[in-house]
């Protein structure tokens, strides 16, 4: 997939593509921009499928009521790996 396919959200996929579909960081780690925006204790940050080329993949900030339900936002959970 080109650059410009994968800022433009031309993935071949119609909302979220499924885990672990594009290839590793240098620092081997998946799926860390797009699909969905991320829930965070400050915010919601990021940009998702919804976000288009316009976004600013990391920096997108907004607000969301903690009863929201929205397919373009999610979670991160992590697991620490010794």
């Amino acid at each position: 997939m080109s650059l410009k396919d994968r800022h433009e959200c031309r993935d071949g996929f119609e909302a979220t593509a499924p885990v672990g579909q594009f290839r590793a960081s240098a620092d081997n780690l998946y799926d860390l921009i797009g699909n969905v925006s991320e829930w965070t204790r400050g915010g919601v940050l990021g940009s998702s499928f919804r976000s288009g080329a316009r976004a600013d993949l990391v920096s997108d900030r907004a607000d969301l009521d903690a009863d929201s339900a929205r397919t373009d936002v999610g979670f991160r959970l992590m697991r620490v790996v010794e």
